[in-house]
């Protein structure tokens, strides 16, 4: 088991970021929103510091709708973290699956299907993994479940 910690909003630089791990004693982070040119300087401080990056977060709870155009845009950033852990050689890239508000549980797995056959393709073909927070995202009165994959069975 390694200890890490997630970092989804980087007020600081990588190295500032690298050097907090090393002084709290982590081996890992999870870093969100990673872009291309990020790359050669995470794998210099990977190497320098020995710390590892365990997941790749893509967090977007549009990625079933019902703004198609969001869904899309969003489903793009997933394919571009895939890339960059495979680059990277970072095994898993964390997300919600989103929920349509407008839709049942059973029309959201539909759709889900459509949307991350693709995804879970395009990650096995670069050996990486999709994982999915199980966190409901709730929110609002009445309320509103944002991300429908928080449990494994509907109204349990």
């Amino acid at each position: 088991m390694k200890l890490g910690f997630r970092k989804c909003k980087l007020d600081k630089t990588f190295e500032e970021l690298f050097s907090f791990a090393q002084e709290l004693g982590a081996q890992s982070i999870q870093l969100d929103n990673l872009v291309e040119q990020d790359i050669p300087a995470l794998k210099e401080l990977m190497q320098k510091t020995g710390i590892i990056i365990s997941s790749i977060g893509a967090m977007s709870t549009a990625m079933l709708g019902p703004d198609i155009e969001k869904a899309k845009h969003d489903q793009k950033i997933v394919e571009k973290a895939i890339s960059i852990a495979k680059e990277l050689e970072v095994s898993c890239i964390s997300q919600f699956a989103g929920n349509n508000f407008n839709k049942t549980f059973e029309e959201n797995i539909k759709i889900f299907e459509e949307v991350f056959v693709h995804l879970v393709k395009k990650a096995e073909d670069a050996g990486v993994c999709l994982v999915f927070e199980n966190c409901p995202l709730v929110s609002g009165v009445p309320l509103v479940v944002h991300n429908f994959v928080y449990c494994p069975l509907p109204g349990v």
